[in-house]
């Protein structure tokens, strides 16, 4: 994808810059839910963003600089989606600027 070289670049650019990455998933909250489910929902957002962290590593950038969480579909763009392009915005990472303490 584009938008990971991007953000590749942009680590190579800024050596200080640390990022938080949250992977996020569609499951609408007026779906049926159980716990098996639920876990499945936090998994596959983990899943997401592990993904994106693997590979900013694998092009040189240094895990200490990087977190990744799953987010399940506590946030998510559109919380009863109802259609796939809603659903499809749902499944997303986000990519966020920390500072450093």
């Amino acid at each position: 994808s584009p938008d990971l070289y991007k953000l590749l670049a942009l680590m190579q650019r800024n050596k200080s810059a640390i990022i938080e990455i949250q992977g996020h998933m569609n499951y609408p909250l007026d779906w049926p839910k159980s716990p098996e489910q639920a876990a499945y929902n936090l998994e596959l957002s983990f899943k997401r963003a592990k993904a994106i962290n693997d590979f900013l590593i694998k092009s040189g950038v240094d895990q200490n600089r990087l977190t990744y969480k799953g987010m399940s579909n506590f946030r998510m763009v559109h919380p009863y989606a109802s259609d796939l392009y809603q659903q499809n915005q749902n499944k997303r990472v986000e990519v966020y600027l920390l500072k450093k303490v």
